[in-house]
């Protein structure tokens, strides 16, 4: 004891040193974040006022042992954070970034200014190889094997505790336990998209592809951002398949302000993605709803959903068969949450990635007129033609239709940065690495889906390479724009009709071109990635189809 009274310093770095090792290694980052940040913020004002009360000592005093006192406890923690990062991490191995090893601060520091972590990530797989350490305790994995073991029917990976965040409000996607999950998709969700329920959505999908029609024959001729409009088409389309309510973006020409929410919110997601806890930490902070805008997001997708389960559409939607499975939670507070982020995920989920798809297909498009001439010869040979209304049905097997899908799905994948997995308990072994159990895994799908060993010219747009020339395919398992396994998107046969029917109507009804000035570099370049993509502008001319 009196070591520690004479020596207070050194033991208060030696107990930093102790709590590192023995607490902070073991916690999970998003899920004890909070709790943790409130005990750092508080323990030294807690410890000011003992050392005020118990030593009589005067408030500057007290306050100048507290700092020195805290600082030296908190170096202790910050250095054996960096000495086990460095030396004794079971990712140790890996090769990346120095920074990297130490704070996933490198990461942030480096997307700042793009938001563009799937090219940061695609970077630092060019310079390190396929295996690259991105963090303390992150992994990004490019080896095409990497995606049947972690995403397969049978991984025994799991999801990571960033799915844990904004907890109570869940919903489907965030479920981490396989088997609640599993539940949660037999619990209406499978039923909302068997092929009889898509078939009775296809009427709305053309309603709203006619609008969109409508609205650019307005504007035939002028320069048009062919993304706003495309994206207008895949909220309002969503809105109504989940809630039987139009956002009414393409009657009026204007975003709906929820719409607006989800992007601006998706900027602080896409920059923190890899640091969550601080998000996780920052809506945990009690301050009014009118400037929390994560709060707005959540109020309103309880609101849609209230509205929704007090209404009954004329034709049955996606929440139809979720909310006729009855309750899914005993608990009422459980289930409101759930339903709430259920309600956000359906939007969001089905609205995004639709809209960057049939973006980049525009994009195509516009640059090369050949694939709308293989398309309209492909729509011609089938006998379709816009007018007979396009049966979503009769578009499902046209092959080079869906291979100028699947083309851009390859490269420009919806959620192009990955999904975060945890490996599983004993690691795993792929190729000449072994992936030590209980880190976090990322499978970069822009990366892996431009893989040399998967796919050959892989930079190239080659829709053949879905039909007359598989050669250029390497290895089909390399392709998962909608993830694989029991995560795989439950939404992706909708998807597809949507894209498929906007294609086809576009070229057949429009010639389609970049507008003066506009040569899609914006979009490839200034795209942001925000789990899913925050598109920039593409400004495109629609002219009446020379026939």
């Amino acid at each position: 004891m009196d070591f520690v009274k004479e020596r207070p310093l050194p033991v208060l770095v030696a107990l930093g040193m102790l709590t590192h090792f023995i607490v902070f290694i073991r916690i999970k980052p998003v899920t004890h974040a909070p709790p943790v940040a409130l005990v750092l913020l508080t323990a030294p004002f807690v410890l000011f006022f003992a050392l005020c009360l118990s030593t009589n000592a005067k408030k500057l005093s007290s306050a100048t042992t507290t700092t020195i006192w805290y600082t030296s406890f908190l170096a202790g923690v910050l250095l054996d954070m960096l000495a086990y990062r460095v030396f004794f991490h079971r990712l140790k191995h890996f090769p990346g970034p120095f920074l990297a090893r130490l704070t996933q601060w490198y990461h942030v520091w480096h997307v700042k200014d793009r938001i563009d972590n799937y090219k940061h990530l695609n970077k630092l797989h060019k310079q390190y190889g396929e295996f690259v350490r991105v963090g303390p305790n992150m992994l990004s994995v490019a080896n095409p094997a990497i995606v049947n073991i972690a995403h397969g029917q049978t991984t025994k990976f799991t999801k990571s505790d960033w799915y844990e965040f904004g907890r109570p409000v869940t919903s489907l996607q965030q479920m981490t336990d396989h088997t609640l999950h599993d539940r949660r998709r037999r619990h209406g969700w499978d039923k909302a998209f068997t092929a009889s329920a898509l078939r009775s959505y296809d009427s709305r999908i053309t309603n709203y592809t006619n609008k969109l029609i409508q609205q650019l024959r307005q504007r035939i001729g002028t320069s048009v951002n062919a993304q706003e409009w495309i994206g207008f088409f895949a909220f309002d389309v969503m809105g109504d398949l989940a809630f039987g309510r139009s956002f009414d973006a393409l009657e009026t020409g204007k975003s709906h302000w929820f719409i607006d929410a989800l992007r601006d919110n998706g900027v602080p997601f896409g920059l923190f993605s890899t640091t969550m806890w601080l998000l996780e930490c920052f809506i945990r902070v009690p301050l009014p709803d009118s400037t929390n805008p994560m709060i707005q997001m959540v109020n309103f997708s309880n609101t849609l959903m209230d509205e929704r389960k007090k209404s009954k559409p004329n034709e049955p939607d996606v929440v139809s068969h979720i909310l006729d499975a009855g309750e899914f939670f005993s608990n009422p507070q459980e289930e409101e949450m759930l339903l709430t982020g259920d309600a956000r995920l359906l939007v969001v989920a089905g609205s995004d990635t639709t809209a960057a798809t049939l973006t980049h297909v525009l994009y195509h498009v516009a640059r090369d007129p050949v694939i709308a001439s293989k398309l309209r010869t492909e729509l011609d040979e089938h006998d379709l033609h816009s007018d007979d209304g396009l049966s979503i049905t009769s578009l499902a097997h046209l092959q080079y239709l869906n291979a100028v899908i699947n083309e851009t799905l390859r490269l420009h994948p919806p959620v192009p940065g990955g999904v975060y997995r945890k490996s599983p308990k004993g690691g795993v072994a792929i190729g000449d690495y072994f992936i030590p159990e209980g880190c976090v895994v990322l499978s970069p799908q822009y990366t892996i889906q431009r893989s040399p060993k998967a796919f050959a010219q892989p930079d190239e747009f080659i829709p053949e390479r879905w039909t007359t020339r598989p050669e250029l395919i390497l290895d089909k398992n390399a392709f998962f724009p909608f993830l694989l396994g029991r995560y795989g998107c439950i939404g992706k046969q909708l998807a597809y009709n949507e894209m498929r029917n906007v294609i086809s109507r576009l070229v057949l009804e429009f010639d389609i071109a970049f507008a003066e000035g506009e040569d899609g570099t914006r979009l490839l370049e200034e795209t942001q990635d925000h789990f899913t993509m925050g598109l920039a502008g593409l400004q495109l001319v629609f002219r009446e189809r020379k026939t």
